[in-house]
């Protein structure tokens, strides 16, 4: 069996509308990951697990690791999809990622299981899910790339389907694997298919398209210069605030959607990353004069940023109580398309 959903834990998305498609990031890790229960890859947080547990590296030689991301990056070549894994992703950019190594064993699972969705995302409405590739037990590179490839596209919300040239196909076979372009009936390991409503958008009952859906969950593959544009709406510069927690809210667009923010406090050591698509953020500040930063990141790796300064606390506050701007106006910014910041009211882990 290539590979495997647990019902019991899965937790497809509602249907409701459709999102505008999003670019994306597909991390393959290699190097393993002490893991904890949660579902953001970023903080090597995963499902399917109820206490900490150490996911081992790829044992694999490097060709061979190079060879599972040439075929899984050509297999996503047509859509708005980075597949990245000489170099962790920074952990404020969106990213989902593959745990590449071990055997089903690890997960006390049963020797044929290749690989392991916990959560099927309808529609990919949480950008931070993690999958599993079990490499020890992988026939050869090609089948390996086959798992990781059909795992990650679980947690874009696809299912399994028959056809034995299929990435989709939940039994291995060699040879190549294709999207396919059609519409191609459902087939299940786990007792139902978990996007049936998401499916019907592009077929009829019980057929699912994976090129389809891809691309209007990705949209195409095309350069991608555009750096995200992110403005600090509250504080103010120049604000007179109080000691404790400052709410921080921003305005962030991108002409490909997707994109991550982190605010920092350098003088403080201060760094949060904002782990979902909310544009607010809390921090806490003591007395002083400090300077709140805020950077952007798309999936091309474009970057953008913006800058408050505020004063906190008695000394050094303006005496009239006033505060004085600074800022350039918001008409000086180049924006673009504003992004969806669309929640499917996925189930977090």
């Amino acid at each position: 069996m290539l590979g495997i959903a647990l019902a019991q834990l899965l937790s497809p998305a509602p249907n409701g509308e459709a999102a505008e498609p999003h670019a994306a990031t597909l991390f393959l890790n290699f190097t393993g990951a002490d893991l904890t229960p949660g579902n953001d890859a970023a903080r090597d947080e995963a499902p399917c697990i109820e206490e900490p547990l150490q996911f081992p590296a790829f044992s694999g030689s490097f060709q061979s690791a190079s060879a599972v991301t040439q075929a899984i990056g050509a297999l996503l070549e047509p859509f708005a999809v980075e597949v990245v894994s000489d170099a962790r992703p920074p952990a404020h950019l969106p990213y989902a990622m593959v745990l590449i190594g071990g055997s089903a064993e690890d997960f006390g699972l049963a020797s044929g299981v290749l690989g392991l969705a916990c959560t099927v995302d309808c529609g990919d409405s949480w950008w931070r899910d993690v999958t599993y590739a079990f490499a020890n037990d992988a026939p050869d590179d090609n089948a390996l790339a086959n798992i990781a490839l059909q795992e990650a596209a679980h947690a874009w919300g696809l299912d399994h389907v028959s056809g034995a040239d299929l990435v989709m196909s939940p039994v291995y076979s060699p040879g190549p694997k294709r999207w396919e372009q059609e519409c191609v009936p459902n087939v299940t390991t786990s007792g139902s298919v978990q996007c049936p409503e998401w499916h019907e958008r592009f077929c009829s009952p019980g057929e699912q398209n994976s090129n389809a859906e891809l691309m209007a969950t990705f949209g195409p593959r095309s350069p991608d210069v555009v750096p995200p544009t992110i403005v600090i709406l509250a504080p103010e510069h120049d604000a007179a605030l109080e000691p404790g927690p400052v709410d921080v809210s921003v305005s962030i667009e991108d002409d490909r959607g997707a994109p991550g923010w982190v605010l920092s406090v350098d003088e403080l050591g201060v760094e949060i990353v904002a782990t979902d698509e909310s544009t607010d953020l809390r921090v806490d500040l003591p007395s002083g004069e400090w300077e709140i930063r805020v950077e952007a990141i798309d999936h091309a790796r474009n970057r953008g940023s913006d800058s408050v300064h505020v004063v906190v606390g008695d000394e050094g506050s303006p005496q009239d109580g006033s505060c004085t701007t600074h800022r350039r106006a918001p008409g000086s910014l180049v924006l673009s398309s504003v992004i969806a910041l669309v929640l499917l009211g996925r189930a977090r882990h």
